[in-house]
Parts: structure tokens; C-alpha cells; sequence
């Protein structure tokens, strides 16, 4: 998940169906103080990487 310089929030998203599902949803709630306009969803591939990367984002 990350941040990005027009306001908006990335994130990609694998494992079990329902549990993507879940986040999915989730996404519409957000913290507190946000307000959330928008969720886009898109079908990708699964991302090569095992392990937890840490991106830039527009805050760093």
C-alpha cells in the first residue's frame, strides 16, 4: 500500500479469494478521518515477490 502524489492509495492485493474480498471491502471504510470516493479494482498477475517490499511513496 502506498500513497501517491495526487491523494489517491495503491495497493495490490493476493491470497485466498475471500480474504482479498475482505481488504476489498475494508477499503471502503478507511481510517477514520478518510473519505473514500473511490475504490478501483483491476485483475493482475500475481506478484513474483514472496516477501513484504517496502515502495517509495509520495510522503518518503
Amino acid at each position: 500500500m502506498r500513497n501517491l502524489s495526487d491523494g489517491t492509495v495503491e495497493t495490490v492485493l493476493a491470497g485466498p479469494e475471500h480474504a482479498v474480498e475482505a481488504a476489498v471491502s475494508a477499503c471502503w471504510r478507511g481510517p477514520a478521518q478518510a473519505w473514500v470516493s473511490a475504490v478501483t479494482r483491476y485483475d493482475a498477475a500475481v506478484p513474483e515477490a514472496a516477501a513484504f517490499v517496502r515502495l517509495p511513496n509520495a510522503l518518503a
